[in-house]
Parts: structure tokens; C-alpha cells; sequence
């Protein structure tokens, strides 16, 4: 996530781009009612059984 707009109630996601630099999903705007933040790992769930 690169931005929030409470105005629009909208969510701007950057580009994701692999190892090699290559781009592998486009900056994305969505729109929402609702905004719930989550961080997460991709390499650790701390044994947590929700994350399997």
C-alpha cells in the first residue's frame, strides 16, 4: 500500500515486481467501505495455526 484517499475512500497498491525487476502486477487503485490494514510475512507465520 502507497496511499489512502478517506476522500474517495480508495487504496492505491504499487507495482510489484519480481527478483529480476520485472514487473509482475500494476499499481492498482480500489475502492472501499471499509479499510482494515494488515501486515504480514511472507517467510514467518510464528506458528500461528490461523495463518495455515
Amino acid at each position: 500500500m502507497v496511499g489512502l484517499d478517506r476522500t474517495h475512500r480508495e487504496v492505491r497498491v504499487a507495482t510489484v515486481l519480481d527478483e529480476s525487476g520485472v514487473q509482475i502486477a500494476v499499481e492498482r487503485f480500489y475502492r472501499c467501505s471499509t479499510r482494515m490494514i494488515t501486515i504480514g510475512s511472507l517467510t514467518r507465520d510464528f506458528g500461528d495455526w490461523v495463518v495455515r
